[in-house]
């Protein structure tokens, strides 16, 4: 099943007083007029967002001279830009029925994931804001579990969605 961005926006406009935060994320991700946003095509521009930053920011270490930010760049472009790549060419080459339910929380885990690792990376390495170290280890390792079920998943995705499109 494509995500509908328009229902998840107009939904989460009504349930939050901050609509315009999600104004701007689901306006980054639909081009106008598009309201079905099929799974490959969300995993792609996610993935360029993150190949964006990712090469932001060797480009800022290389500038600045300082490499702190050295292991949180190599994720973002290794489990952002790359496997949400490979993982938006997977579902353009092969049947994946749009009701899938596996998908479903292939796409959403993978994304979660993601953000969730390489940000809890960078909270528990730098600790930008001087949170407990608590806070940040479980951050951290909430982020690197649900990315670690996002490739459980995408290798079940595999077995199960095997045929690849005419």
């Amino acid at each position: 099943m494509p995500l509908n961005l328009n229902v998840v926006w107009q939904r989460l406009k009504i349930h939050s007083l901050h609509s315009d935060n999600y104004t701007i994320m689901m306006g980054a991700l639909l081009k106008k007029g598009e309201d079905n946003l099929p799974w490959n095509v969300l995993l792609l521009r996610m993935s360029a967002i993150y190949g964006f930053i990712g090469a932001f920011l060797g480009s800022h270490m290389a500038g600045a001279g300082s490499y702190a930010f050295k292991p949180i760049h190599a994720h973002i472009l290794v489990v952002g830009w790359l496997s949400l790549f490979a993982y938006s060419s997977y579902y353009r080459s092969y049947q994946v029925p749009k009701s899938s339910k596996l998908a479903f929380a292939h796409v959403w885990t993978a994304i979660i994931g993601s953000i969730g690792l390489t940000v809890g990376m960078w909270m528990y390495n730098l600790n930008p804001f001087n949170l407990p170290a608590g806070f940040t280890t479980v951050f951290y390792i909430v982020g690197g579990s649900t990315l670690l079920l996002s490739f459980f998943l995408f290798l079940l995705m595999t077995f199960k969605y095997s045929e690849s499109k005419k």
